[in-house]
């Protein structure tokens, strides 16, 4: 049965400036440019430079986003050298040939490993090593926010938590092996206790990356990416002061339509909207741009988007209306462009709980499957085609009420699946149930 939200409150298509939100009128969607970023260097072997709006490469060298003005190589000082001085020098040599011909020993006997970066935010070691038992190889925090994103090619997903010591663990799964817990690494790692988590994979320049979205401290909100073959970038705050992250907002999304461009949403503290980051793949301009923004928007309940095929599909609940909202925009279009109102849930799905999290995914081929909590303390799982209507509706009864949720779609073909995640409020017990597109549970159990 489809609904349309007709009555739905008015997107509002803004351009950030730095005072209040500017109303911009129907049909005008304009953007805000970042163009006042110190450029940033990636130091590695090959000394390449990236703006500092693009996403960086991951690699497994040292790195770190540095100002060029902090960059620079200091003019040496003319000294007079004396016989004893050069005896120093010489001397000084030799400790240091020795010290580095002790690391790069140490760096190809281990060369097999994962890389270790020399940075605390990007650290690439391995996670606790797991133990002898199915579950329970590490120990997850109480707060911990879930994300999970899918690997290349699509036989393989990723899944993430925050550990008890703050850091966050990269957990691959395979249809065909389950959760290898030795192949986890550590992501980031600090993160906030109870700080949101969202994460997605995109294409660029023939490259397959997996990217991490998360707030600080400090309401920026940050990115981190890595690829199978490198280790996790320094963190990137993409909004540089000119937003801020409403930390007390129980979610930050991100989606992609991987080799077209990235959409980031967040709780912002300056207007108490819903925000969108918006970042485009192709073309020849690569910059983090403040785009649509929502307002009146539930930020504690949660909100997920998705994207294929040149389409955006973003699901919300509007404040006092407790029911699922999706919205959709048409890349596409060049006349006129906005999001508009697509499929409401009929009753009894429809009843959004206060304490909801929400959590969606989609098959690539523009069919979404959306996760949230009912009044009663139920899950359901809603199967979206397109924006056109709801065709489907699952319920599970054993994901507590309260629980953090995460979802990915799975597999191809006769093996296509949904993996949730969930946590229940308060609790370090991290969970999943894989259910196949009719909705039929095929597997369960802990990830942790």
């Amino acid at each position: 049965m489809d609904s349309k939200s007709s009555a739905a409150p008015e997107v509002v298509p803004m351009h950030h400036g730095e005072n209040a939100p500017e109303v911009v009128p129907e049909g005008g969607l304009e953007t805000g440019h970042y163009t006042d970023l110190p450029e940033a260097v990636v130091e590695h072997t090959a000394d390449a430079k990236y703006d500092s709006h693009a996403i960086p490469p991951a690699y497994s060298e040292s790195r770190a986003f540095i100002p060029t003005e902090q960059a620079q190589v200091p003019q040496r000082k003319r000294r007079r050298w004396t016989l004893w001085a050069i005896i120093g020098v010489v001397v000084l040599l030799v400790i240091i040939g020795a010290v580095v011909g002790g690391v790069v020993g140490s760096r190809k006997s281990s060369s097999s490993s994962s890389d270790s970066s020399s940075s605390s935010s990007s650290s690439t070691s391995s996670a606790p090593s797991s133990s002898s038992t199915a579950h329970a190889p590490f120990s997850a925090s109480s707060n911990t926010a879930l994300a999970m994103t899918v690997g290349e090619p699509n036989t393989k997903q990723y899944a993430y938590q925050q550990l008890a010591n703050g850091s966050v663990v990269e957990i691959p799964y395979t249809q065909s092996g389950g959760w290898d817990y030795g192949s986890a690494t550590i992501a980031i790692s600090k993160l906030g206790s109870g700080m949101p988590l969202a994460a997605t994979t995109y294409n660029t320049n023939g490259i397959t990356y997996r990217l991490l979205v998360f707030p600080d401290a400090n309401g920026g909100l940050n990115v981190v990416n890595t690829t199978d073959q490198g280790g996790w970038t320094t963190p990137l705050n993409v909004i540089s002061g000119k937003e801020k992250v409403d930390l007390n907002s129980s979610t930050v999304a991100v989606c992609a339509d991987p080799s077209r461009r990235i959409r980031m949403y967040f709780g912002s503290a300056k207007t108490g909207w819903l925000q969108e980051v918006g970042y485009e793949l192709t073309g020849s301009v690569h910059q983090f741009d403040i785009d649509t923004a929502w307002a009146n928007v539930d930020l504690t309940t949660g909100f997920a988007c998705t994207m294929s095929n040149d389409l955006g599909r973003l699901y919300f609940n509007y404040k006092g209306v407790n029911t699922p909202n999706q919205m959709y925009y048409d890349f596409t279009t060049t006349t006129n462009p906005r999001w508009i109102n697509g499929s409401l849930p009929v009753a009894p799905y429809s009843a959004l709980s206060s304490a909801s999290s929400m959590a969606a995914t989609t098959d690539g081929s523009n069919t979404d499957y959306v996760f949230w909590t009912l009044q009663n303390g139920t899950t359901v799982r809603a199967t979206y085609n397109s924006y056109q209507s709801i065709s489907s509706y699952t319920t599970f009864s054993d994901v507590p009420a309260k629980s953090k949720l995460a979802a990915i779609y799975q597999g191809s073909g006769t093996g296509q699946n949904t993996i949730l995640q969930y946590r229940p409020s308060g609790s370090a017990n991290v969970s999943y149930i894989v259910t196949n597109s009719s909705g039929s549970v095929q597997s369960s159990g802990g990830v942790d």
